[in-house]
């Protein structure tokens, strides 16, 4: 079996690591499968909440239009009328409260669910794929600094593809002679 490495120079606040980068062994994809398949419950628990955050914001731009025909309908109608208007209008001011903070708390648990289940993937990735001395110094920095695995490997992409480009152009150069 052939394996590719890259050389990689990881930089973080300034401070340079360089790794081995290989490609995953069949165990290790079918093991980044697993957690995957296991972070799919929670990725489809997420899209549940979506709906419902759509839903809610319907819910809430219905209850603001509401609001408002009622406070115009207030100024038409005559005195013994506006008790019930007045009413009215306090209860869609609870519900419009009550739609922002549930809206609010389904974008916040969202948001941190669906990035906990990727940096799980990612953090597995970068034990089984990334070696070198510098291994355990860039993954304690990774930590210190709360910086996330998909920007790693953002920036660990970016260089493997350099790097290819620049073997491809050299292999072509040396067929041009």
């Amino acid at each position: 079996m052939i394996e590719t490495r890259f050389e990689v120079p990881v930089t973080i606040n300034g401070e340079v690591f360089n790794v081995t980068v290989r490609e995953l062994r069949p165990a290790e994809k079918k093991a980044l499968e697993k957690i995957g398949e296991e972070q799919k419950s929670l990725l489809e628990e997420q899209s549940a909440k979506e709906r419902k955050s759509e839903e809610n914001a319907i819910a809430l731009q219905e209850a603001q239009h509401a609001l408002e025909v009622t406070r115009e309908m207030l100024e038409l109608v005559e005195l013994k009328d506006k008790l019930a208007l007045f009413i009215e209008i306090k209860k869609l001011g609870f519900e419009i409260g009550r739609l922002k903070r549930e809206r609010l708390s389904l974008e916040r648990s969202d948001l941190t669910k669906a990035n906990d289940a990727l940096e799980r993937i990612y953090k597995e990735k970068f034990n089984f794929i990334i070696g070198g001395d510098n291994k355990e110094a860039l993954k304690n920095t990774i930590e210190e600094c709360n910086v996330s695995y998909q920007t790693v490997f953002a920036e660990i992409n970016a260089e493997i593809e350099e790097q290819t480009k620049k073997k491809l152009n050299a292999s072509e150069d040396g067929q041009n002679k």
